[in-house]
């Protein structure tokens, strides 16, 4: 290939992507956008919820900042199927990482349509906190990239996911999700999983 088209070839991240693009991913002028990316948080926890593995989630909403918990862990080791599979890429590659792990695939076209990898993309900032089976683990990303990735650790206690974020204000001006358009979204998931314990703690702008 000629030197001056070889200069012109640049290799985005799933990130950058993302970021260049984003209409290809979400509708940012749609009113309840903000309220969508966070649920997004909520992929891997409704797919354990179907099997009974986590039972409940707790959200936190306090200005631009998100947090997630909920009891159960996200995958940290390879297995057959999947023998180079980490947890990062959950957060870092669009669509197949996501559902790679999955067990219930109606919850990617029902709960997950944006994605993980999409809502970490459009994150100023995201970290998260995963055990899982007597092992742990800690990620930090920011606006998509992976900046810090501790060593999988043993500990005892139980299994948990925990996700802070903040979506980015330079794609997501308004990057506050609506508390009425999550509380329909928590009820259209409580309707359909009455089991799963759902508890949102909204802090108003006031407060």
């Amino acid at each position: 290939m000629h030197s001056e088209f070889e200069q012109e070839i640049v290799i985005l991240t799933d990130a950058e992507v993302v970021r260049r693009r984003t209409g290809m991913y979400f509708d940012a002028n749609d009113p309840d956008v903000v309220a969508t990316l966070a649920m997004q948080a909520l992929c891997h926890a409704i797919d354990d919820a179907i099997d009974g593995r986590c039972t409940q989630i707790f959200l936190k909403i306090d200005g631009a900042e998100i947090d997630v918990r909920y009891d159960s862990g996200m995958p940290l080791e390879p297995d057959e199927q999947h023998p180079h599979w980490t947890v990062a890429r959950i957060f870092l590659t669009i669509h197949a990482a996501c559902h790679s792990r999955k067990r219930h695939l109606e919850v990617g076209s029902e709960f997950c349509r944006i994605g993980l990898a999409v809502l970490n993309a459009v994150c100023s900032e995201l970290t998260a906190e995963i055990r899982d089976g007597g092992k742990q683990l800690r990620l930090r990303f920011e606006q998509g990239e992976l900046r810090e990735e501790a060593p999988v650790s043993v500990t005892r206690e139980a299994d948990e996911t925990r996700l802070h974020f903040v979506l980015d204000p330079s794609m997501l001006p308004d990057n506050r999700p609506g508390e009425g358009a999550l509380r329909r979204a928590l009820d259209d998931l409580r309707s359909r999983l009455p089991n799963l314990k759902l508890e949102m703690e909204y802090v108003s702008a006031s407060d």
